[in-house]
């Protein structure tokens, strides 16, 4: 079972609190910053292998070459 915590800060401090029971437990800290506005558009392959949810991405194969019409 995995616990999660997931903050947004408008302007991020210099040292980050976790809750004592984390303290000395394995984990991982991910810092995704914005670029822009919250509202602009995000490709889905900026998360590519950033967090669990969003594994490494397999290889996707040859591409047939076409010519445009």
């Amino acid at each position: 079972m995995t616990d999660e915590i997931k903050t947004s800060y408008e302007a991020l401090p210099e040292t980050i609190s976790v809750p004592q029971e984390y303290v000395n437990r394995r984990g991982e800290v991910i810092i995704l910053l914005e670029n822009g506005a919250p509202t602009e558009a995000r490709q889905i392959s900026e998360f590519f292998g950033a967090i669990p949810d969003f594994p490494e991405r397999e290889d996707q194969g040859s591409y047939e070459e076409r010519t445009p019409l």
